[in-house]
Parts: C-alpha cells; sequence; structure tokens
C-alpha cells in the first residue's frame, strides 16, 4: 500500500538536495572576550546584548559568553558592566558565520547623585546580616565596603581582595584551584590523615566551599563561584578565633556578603 509523504518533509528535502540549510541553521554565533582595558584581566559578569535580534548572555568567571542564534544582518552589539564605560559595536553577520570579538572595557567611577552618607552602618544590607555588629565587636579581620569598592579596581579575582590578610595562605591543587587556608587551623584534629585545613566560605550567609580535603576530594576556585566586583563587604575568622557560632569552624571562615544578597 502506497504511504503519503507529507509536503513539508518533501519540501524540505528539496531545499536539502539544493544546497539550501533551514532558516535555523543559516543563523550566526558570536563568541565574546571581555577584558579589563588597563588590566587585561577578564571580566566576568558583563552583558552582551544584541537589541536587535533580542538576544543576550552574560560572561563567565574568564570573561567569555557566547551568543546563538543571530539573524543575518546588521546587528548592534553593546557589552558592558557596573564601573566600566560600554561599548557599542555594529557587526555584520553573514549566514551560518561564527565570529569571535573581543571587548576591552575602560574602568570608570561610579557615582550616585544625591546620596550622601552620614551614618556609620551605610549598608542596610550588611546591617541586616550582623557585619556592624561583629565589626564593632572586634572580632575576625573585616575588609568593609569602603575598603572593598577601593581594592577591586581593576580585577574580577576575589582571591585578590584577600591577599595580604593576616593568617591566610594561599596554594593551588593539580587542578589549577586556588586553595585558601588559616595557619591557625593547619594543627586542628578535624583534619585526620592526609588532609589539608580549608578555610569554610559563605557567600551571603551560604556555604560554598572549604572544609577538610584529601588527595582525592575536588575542590571549586572561589574565582569561579563570584567576581571582587559583586563583593560589598568580607568577614575572616582564623581557625580557634571567636566566630558567629553559625560560621565557627576549626579551620576558619571567610564570610563574604554581596550586593546580590540585598
Amino acid at each position: 500500500m502506497p504511504v503519503a509523504i507529507p509536503r513539508a518533509l518533501v519540501l524540505a528535502a528539496s531545499l536539502l538536495l539544493l544546497g539550501l540549510a533551514p532558516a535555523h541553521a543559516q543563523r550566526a554565533r558570536l563568541r565574546v572576550m571581555v577584558v579589563s582595558q588597563e588590566t587585561g584581566e577578564p571580566i566576568a559578569g558583563a552583558q552582551v546584548r544584541l537589541p536587535r535580534a533580542i538576544l543576550a548572555a552574560v560572561t563567565d568567571a574568564q570573561g567569555r559568553a557566547e551568543v546563538v542564534g543571530i539573524p543575518a544582518g546588521e546587528q548592534y552589539v553593546t557589552v558592558g558592566r557596573i564601573g566600566y564605560r560600554a561599548r557599542t559595536v555594529l557587526v555584520d553577520f553573514t549566514p551560518g558565520a561564527e565570529v569571535d570579538a573581543e571587548f576591552p572595557l575602560q574602568a570608570v567611577p561610579v557615582e550616585v547623585e544625591g546620596v550622601r552618607v552620614t551614618s556609620d552602618r551605610p549598608n542596610p544590607a550588611l546591617d541586616r546580616v550582623g557585619f556592624y555588629d561583629r565589626q564593632k565587636a572586634g572580632f575576625g579581620t573585616f575588609l568593609p565596603e569602603e575598603w572593598i569598592r577601593q581594592r577591586r579596581q581593576g580585577t574580577s579575582r576575589v582571591t585578590n581582595l584577600l591577599r595580604g590578610v593576616r593568617g591566610l595562605s594561599f596554594t593551588y591543587d593539580q587542578h589549577g584551584n586556588t586553595l585558601i587556608h588559616s595557619s591557625r587551623g593547619e594543627g586542628s584534629v578535624f583534619l585526620g590523615n592526609g588532609g589539608v585545613c580549608l578555610v569554610q566560605v559563605y557567600i551571603d550567609g551560604v556555604r560554598v566551599m572549604g572544609g577538610p580535603r584529601t588527595e582525592t576530594s575536588q575542590y571549586e576556585d572561589l574565582d569561579d563561584l563570584i567576581s571582587a566586583q559583586d563583593v560589598a563587604a568580607v568577614e575572616v575568622y582564623q581557625g580557634g578565633a571567636p566566630a558567629p557560632l553559625r560560621y565557627a569552624h576549626p579551620c576558619g571562615s571567610i564570610l563574604i556578603w554581596t550586593y546580590r544578597g540585598r
């Protein structure tokens, strides 16, 4: 018995025979690398937008982003991030093209017109989580918002903010991940055999890494989880030092508070 073939399939086959791919296969692809114009370091969290095509992407910790499904023709590409001057270029995408582009962004100061800080607790979000109360108590090391704002200029790496904090040391594992540990916690009985005393790291109150580590365990890199540009303030507690009960740990704790947690 003859089988009826839908006209849509016949048309698709005819297009392939003619060397014409369906429309979606003719869409272009854009790979972007966003870096600091001053330092050349990658910028995480930058937005890449194609307003005409209503497409967008956000750069990862390596400053890379990819936009797919771009229609052929001229498209404005805008790249920007808070603290940097946005850039817009006009790109003529040919069907099926794969375009690689690097966007160096110039750092600019962020000003909020008409706002005057008169309180010793200028950030309500940090006040709500008890940052200022703990800072006043004097236990631990505190990196306040103004200090963070100055130190993070031109860098996306959170570990760059932490280097120089007394009692913290930095090494690297076999995968190139940065390991953060406290000199006060290295003798802790919590380690067991063959472990390294890694500092507990919390982002907006949620533990994201740290604790005992053996030779075979995996450890993420803090710089892959968060950008320095998102950090509002930091608390560092050495192993054995008084810390809030929720965050106390023999290997020490780092509390990172971000603007996203507001």
